[in-house]
């Protein structure tokens, strides 16, 4: 399973206890990133800031996609209230051990509608370095990479 994690340093912290975000698809997931991020920052001073173009400032800087292993001991949450406000415990098991329903559960949600999600995979123990597949500044994901764009619009005007 494809999931990534949101961190202020470069290096991501995989540890035992350590929060990630399921991917199903990346157009549904952007959202969900982008809310997660809302939730993470909630408790920093930090806000629209004058003179940035009104551009909201994020302390998560960096995002890192990850591929867990199939034997490797997780916790899925479908939200993060069902573990807050339910109080379940926290019952790492192999992800391939998660109930197949569970899983599609994830597909089915809609960051739109009602039953609105904020997944979550728990660590059970810590992650290595060879599941880290990228690491990239999160504004990549939500601005695309300007310099790219800038080089396409000097070939088309020059030829």
């Amino acid at each position: 399973m494809l999931a990534v994690k949101l961190h202020k340093d470069k290096k991501p912290w995989l540890g035992k206890g350590s929060y990630l975000i399921p991917i199903v698809s990346w157009e549904l997931d952007r959202i969900r990133i982008k809310s997660w991020l809302h939730i993470l920052d909630a408790d920093t001073k930090r806000g629209w800031v004058p003179k940035t173009k009104a551009r909201y400032r994020y302390p998560i800087r960096y995002i890192t996609l990850v591929k867990i292993p199939d034997d490797h001991p997780v916790c899925l949450y479908l939200s993060w209230l069902e573990r807050q406000l339910l109080g379940r415990e926290m019952e790492f098991k192999p992800l391939r051990d998660i109930p197949k329903e569970r899983k599609e559960e994830l597909l089915k949600s809609n960051p739109w509608g009602p039953s609105h999600y904020e997944p979550e995979i728990i660590l059970g123990a810590p992650l290595p370095e060879s599941c880290i597949i990228w690491t990239k500044d999160i504004r990549l994901l939500f601005e695309g990479d300007k310099r790219s764009k800038l080089k396409e619009r000097y070939r088309e005007e020059n030829g």
